[in-house]
């Protein structure tokens, strides 16, 4: 007796070598994990600014163009200004000397005019035709040239002088050229996000058909940005309503019923989400807050379940048990599946029996990470699975009373990937419970909690620690929530044997209970 629970010992430090070194590898993993996720996260980044870059380039190429014509054109405008400029000075000055030359002649042949009438020997004032300015109506256009009447009225009527000159005409007028507005191309497509998410931006653009001239109208904007992807890169998930509380779990000694909040939208980036057991996400209320005992006419007797449900019960054979706990667990466990009522629409049991390896090759084999190691579960792990699903609950409750005690290590993990694997073969319609009869540590608790946490999600794990030596943090690790509905503490292997214990397990099992003596 004492080699076999030294063995476990020693094969315990073992697997608690390789838990460390399975923790360490997956704190590793999930490093590795966030670092790649965060590179592609800079590579998608690094390639929207890429494309954005490779458009914006294409963008300044173009107004660079645009630029540069126009700088040319304005050089050609300032040549041909420098050059009008100095023929308008050169004209202006010759006919300032052509005006200031007709003067002169008017006044000296007005002198000469004078004189020969004196010769002639008539002595008359002479006085000349004067008009007043040109008048000018409206043009006929505003720009391109166009045509405008002028007048002019008569000052001082001529005697002996010249006669008047025409008193209306025409001029040309609004010479200047008509300004030209600019037109403009349609908008280009909208350029990809600058981000994905946080408020990125796109652009577009739009070219020019005609530039504005001779003071048209200037062209309008021809970048347009707008704001895209303004949800944040890094967003908490949001919650949807509470959903209507769950029947109570179990028939008396306190039970609960359940509410929970589903995901209504997930969590992006870097955004968390509360564990869907979270006390966000799931709420408990108290309910059959009676005593199981003050429903029993006998208390001697033990209850019966009548619910439609799969359940599957663990029992530990391993050595530390020792031969009257084995015996004591196992009398206990053939009780607990007499007080089953099989059928179709009632309870359906599986049963699993397990220890654990018993050599230092089979321990290998069994938490072996290499799919291509050949492992036989009974022989080398020791777990057997006595019975699947069936209504004959008597026949099951029989096969216990039949079965030898392993006394070998405790392969914990093991016997809830089996658990979980048996489940496969239960009802749709039927709840699914896991019962878990055992009085030590399990030989690998990172195996153990990763089974543990996938059976969860398919199965409600119920504990049944048995003596002080059983792990009660880890339990309360590994067991459903609440707590109170799926840990049934027994201070010792005596206790199994007990009527009221058996209800409290049978109670926590169970939610629908027949009280009545037999």
């Amino acid at each position: 007796g004492s080699c076999k629970v030294l063995t476990e010992r020693f094969m315990l430090i073992t697997e608690g070598i390789s838990d460390k070194k399975d923790e360490l590898e997956d704190q590793l993993k999930e490093v590795q994990e966030e670092c790649e996720k965060e590179i592609r996260i800079k590579k998608d980044q690094l390639k929207r600014l890429e494309t954005l870059l490779g458009e914006q380039q294409g963008n300044l190429a173009l107004r660079t163009g645009e630029q540069n014509e126009a700088e040319s054109g304005s050089h050609l405008k300032s040549m041909e200004f420098d050059t009008l400029s100095d023929e308008y000075q050169i004209r202006m000055e010759k006919c300032c000397t052509n005006l200031n030359d007709l003067k002169s002649e008017i006044c000296a042949l007005s002198k000469i005019r004078g004189e020969l009438k004196e010769m002639q020997g008539q002595n008359v004032f002479i006085t000349d035709c004067e008009v007043s300015d040109w008048r000018y109506e409206s043009c006929s256009a505003t720009c391109g040239g166009g045509t405008q009447l002028m007048k002019r009225t008569v000052l001082v009527h001529p005697v002996g002088g010249t006669e008047c000159p025409p008193l209306e005409g025409t001029a040309t007028c609004a010479l200047e050229p008509c300004p030209v507005d600019c037109v403009v191309e349609e908008w280009s497509e909208w350029s990809t996000c600058s981000a994905e998410c946080d408020s990125g931006t796109m652009t577009r653009q739009r070219g020019i058909s005609v530039h504005p001239v001779n003071g048209g109208e200037e062209c309008g904007p021809l970048d347009d940005t707008m704001s895209c992807h303004v949800q944040a890169c890094n967003k908490d998930c949001v919650l949807g309503e509470w959903s209507d509380w769950t029947a109570c779990s179990k028939a008396c000694d306190w039970g609960h019923a359940r509410r929970h909040r589903s995901i209504a939208e997930p969590s992006t980036g870097t955004g968390t989400c509360p564990w869907y057991w979270s006390w966000e996400r799931v709420n408990f209320k108290s309910c059959n807050t009676w005593s199981c005992a003050s429903m029993m006419p006998d208390p001697n007797e033990v209850v019966k379940c009548q619910e439609k449900v799969d359940i599957v019960v663990l029992l530990d054979g391993s050595g530390s048990l020792r031969s009257d706990g084995w015996k004591l667990s196992q009398h206990f466990t053939e009780i607990f599946i007499k007080s089953l009522e099989g059928g179709d629409e009632l309870v359906k049991v599986a049963l699993l029996l397990f220890s654990g390896p018993r050599t230092w090759a089979a321990l290998q084999k069994c938490y072996s990470s290499d799919p291509s190691v050949e492992v036989d579960i009974e022989a080398d792990c020791g777990v057997t699975r006595v019975r699947e699903f069936t209504n004959d609950t008597a026949a099951v409750a029989e096969a216990v009373a039949g079965l030898e005690w392993p006394a070998a290590t405790t392969a914990t993990s093991i016997a809830l990937a089996q658990a979980e694997q048996m489940l496969q073969h239960g009802r749709e319609d039927a709840k699914s419970k896991v019962v878990v009869i055992t009085d030590g540590w399990p030989m690998s608790q990172y195996a153990t909690r990763l089974a543990a946490n996938r059976l969860k999600s398919k199965a409600e794990i119920l504990w049944v620690p048995v003596g002080a030596n059983a792990p009660m943090h880890l339990i309360e690790e590994l067991a459903s929530l609440p707590k109170e509905d799926h840990i049934v503490k027994v201070n010792a292997f005596i206790d199994l044997a007990i009527p009221a214990k058996i209800n409290d397990i049978m109670a926590s099992a169970c939610s629908k209970l027949d009280f009545s003596s037999e």
